[in-house]
């Protein structure tokens, strides 16, 4: 299915050609989330393989405080981490999978020491732009072992079981709570 199929423009196909592949999908959750009347920051993304070297994804609140210097900060900030995945799912009831890929386990352990998940996953299907997450805190299990088709080599990965998925609603009403 194309961009234009779901409604995006040339342009949008012109951006998700020249940043990297994660880069489309993070500002889709963005605009998601903005939407959902949350503040979003998005960090630099990855542009021809040069890499933002930042830790998280997005930076998410819903309080913004701007000092009279014009710099601009989230009073309720939370880091989250956005993956695209080529899986076909609308909500974590049609998630197509048992168990949940959430990332490499040298990535997981470059940001975190413990079994809890260290900051709030969202999830994107690149095939129909649904989103969900995997609340912060929630337990992890190591050493699943796939195949990365892109560099065909086996890699270990950190999952959570499809019962962690939650709604982005949900995400969303954290900060309307």
């Amino acid at each position: 299915m194309s961009l234009e199929s779901r409604g995006m423009s040339k342009v949008s196909e012109s951006f998700k050609a020249r940043a990297d592949g994660a880069a489309f999908w993070e500002a889709w959750v963005a605009s998601v989330l903005t939407r959902g009347g949350l503040y979003v920051q998005c960090h630099p993304w990855t542009i021809d393989g040069k890499d933002h070297s930042q830790d998280f994804d997005l930076t998410v609140g819903s309080h913004q405080d701007c000092g009279l210097e014009g710099g601009c900060y989230l009073t309720d900030a939370q880091y989250v981490e956005v993956k695209s995945l080529s899986l076909n799912f609308t909500g974590p009831e049609d998630y197509p999978k048992d168990e949940v890929l959430v990332c490499s386990q040298n990535s997981y352990i470059r940001k975190a020491s413990g079994r809890g998940l260290y900051a709030p996953f969202i999830l994107c299907s690149t095939a129909t732009g649904s989103l969900v997450y995997i609340p912060k805190g929630t337990e992890v299990t190591f050493g699943k072992e796939v195949h990365d088709r892109t560099r065909n080599e086996l890699y270990k990965a950190v999952t959570v079981p499809k019962s962690a998925l939650r709604p982005v609603q949900d995400f969303i009403e954290l900060f309307h709570g």
